[in-house]
């Protein structure tokens, strides 16, 4: 705990020396006093606030209100996987996370199930092997290696999709023959929250049952209800990472054999499912929806007002804007904020295009509209593209100019041109 109330003599090597005690998982909270560096206590600090106001040391070490005794012995639970997202935000709160992790693990040592750990960042497949902890039986082990070993990744935790798929290669590699659970704990937006839905929704295909953990409010209802694919029964939200403790999901992990959940608990619509033990929906949706409360196939989240959803909940606007006006957010009608030229009328989109429509055998030029033949040719008397002569046929240039067909008419011109663009060409060239 650091009481300043001014600048140090030497900032740098304050800063290198806060950087040293971070690497040591030593938090610093400042105190500032008076005339305070902020901005140097904000750099170097977990936590800076005033000198009289009470610290609130459940923020710095892991005190939860209730912790969950252990899992009884005998007791025939699925092996499972910890994995945890890796944020900066998660990065603040890491020792309280080892700990609850640690503890995780010694609540089930009376218990034959293997626990592994995978902690990821924004792509867990090029970070450090000492951020995930295999699956193993000894609890004390395991608990000691989180203790001691495992380390946070520095990038992020952002990439849940590809966690996910990792962390169900890792249960695959796990040769027990046993039922295995994933337990996902979360506590922000994910980078894909479309392909995070999809790993879930696979994991589950592949037999393994998937636990989703909220912390705190900074992951959305509606994203949550999606990559969760509306399985709401295995959804668990908490306030705080130290509310974690008293997380409970023993009833999904344990006693997997036999099923210990009655059948008739189950509510219309949802029917038992024996191989995952769970009340779920008995129809399954497409990638882009998820079920409600009453299993129906709906879409995340809803479009804003004035526009309709598709099939594919996509947003779109109901009505169409005539020429001359342009489309905005809220689907209402504008006029452009600029005119065509004469012979151009302004698309929905505020883009000018040609009102004449050419013949087959002309091309247009969008410049002016006009109608005109094909480079190399001209047109007769009765309006029809011919391939015309050279024009050093017809037409006779002095020697320091080359009979040239310009726009389809024959000029003599400088060749080359090599005047740059700021001068022009004399009769002499």
């Amino acid at each position: 705990v650091l009481l300043s109330d001014g600048n140090p003599d030497n900032e740098r090597a304050t800063i290198q020396e806060a950087k040293q005690a971070k690497d040591r998982d030593i938090l610093i909270v400042s105190l500032s006093i008076e005339d305070a560096y902020l901005k140097l206590l904000k750099d170097i600090s977990h936590i800076v606030q005033e000198h009289r106001t009470k610290l609130d040391w459940r923020s710095l070490v892991a005190c939860p209100e209730i912790v969950l005794p252990r899992v009884p012995r005998g007791g025939q639970c699925r092996d499972f996987l910890l994995v945890v997202d890796g944020s900066d935000s998660v990065m603040r709160h890491k020792e309280t996370i080892r700990l609850y992790l640690a503890n995780t693990a010694l609540r089930y040592q009376l218990v034959d199930n293997a626990i592994g750990v995978n902690v990821y960042g924004t792509d867990s497949q090029v970070q450090a092997a000492d951020t995930r902890i295999r699956l193993q039986v000894n609890k004390f082990t395991l608990a000691s290696k989180i203790r001691i070993e495992l380390v946070f990744p520095k990038s992020g935790g952002t990439g849940a999709d590809i966690a996910v798929v990792q962390s169900v290669g890792m249960l695959n590699d796990n040769l027990r023959n046993r039922s295995s659970a994933l337990i996902l704990i979360i506590d922000g937006s994910t980078l894909n929250p479309q392909a995070t839905r999809q790993a879930i929704v696979d994991a589950r295909a592949r037999g393994y049952l998937v636990i989703i953990i909220r912390v705190g409010s900074a992951l959305s209802d509606s994203e949550l209800l999606l990559i969760s694919a509306g399985d709401s029964l295995n959804v668990h939200s908490v306030d705080s990472f130290t509310d974690l403790f008293s997380v409970n999901f023993d009833n999904s992990t344990c006693n997997q054999g036999p099923c210990l959940l009655n059948p008739f608990t189950c509510t219309a619509p949802r029917v038992f499912n024996q191989n995952a033990c769970l009340c779920a929906c008995p129809n399954s949706c497409s990638n882009v929806t998820t079920h409600n409360e009453n299993c129906e196939c709906v879409c995340p989240s809803a479009c804003p007002p004035g526009k309709r959803q598709g099939q594919r909940c996509d947003c779109f606007c109901p009505n169409t804007c005539r020429n001359g006006t342009t489309q905005t957010l809220d689907c209402n009608c504008v006029p452009c904020a600029y005119n065509c030229t004469e012979g151009q009328i302004q698309d929905g989109l505020c883009k000018c295009q040609c009102k004449n429509q050419c013949p087959l055998h002309l091309t247009r030029s969008d410049k002016d509209c006009a109608c005109l033949c094909p480079d190399g040719q001209l047109p007769d008397s009765s309006g029809s593209c011919v391939i015309s002569p050279d024009c050093s046929s017809l037409l006779s240039c002095p020697e320091s100019r080359s009979p040239v067909r310009v726009n389809g008419v024959c000029q003599c011109v400088c060749f080359p041109d090599l005047c740059p663009s700021n001068a022009y060409t004399t009769a002499q060239c």
